[in-house]
């Protein structure tokens, strides 16, 4: 599938179906989605921006955070025709009180 082309269109990659089926759940309340299988390498979430592009940032925040939730290393995705990766957010050191 050439995803190149979607301009407003995130489109994130995803390793299985329960992953696809976690982050629509966590998206789709604020913003459109829809899912594909991909090939051999798993399946395609892609998330339609094209209404608020300004909520590109707020849509990887929360797909960031819902990476950290599932203890995932990454996440690969695609926006105007290149591939990036999208680390969690660094979890904070255990600080115990004195």
């Amino acid at each position: 599938m050439n995803v190149d082309h979607l301009g407003d269109i995130v489109v994130f990659e995803l390793a299985d179906l329960d992953e696809v089926e976690a982050l629509t759940r966590c998206v789709q309340t604020h913003w459109p989605v829809w899912a594909a299988a991909h090939h051999a390498a798993g399946y395609v979430l892609g998330v339609d921006l094209s209404a608020a592009p300004e909520d590109l940032a707020p849509l990887l925040r929360r797909v960031s955070e819902w990476a950290a939730e599932l203890r995932l290393p990454r996440v690969a995705f695609r926006l105007d025709g290149r591939c990036y990766m999208l680390l969690p957010p660094e979890r904070a050191p255990d600080t115990a009180a004195f």
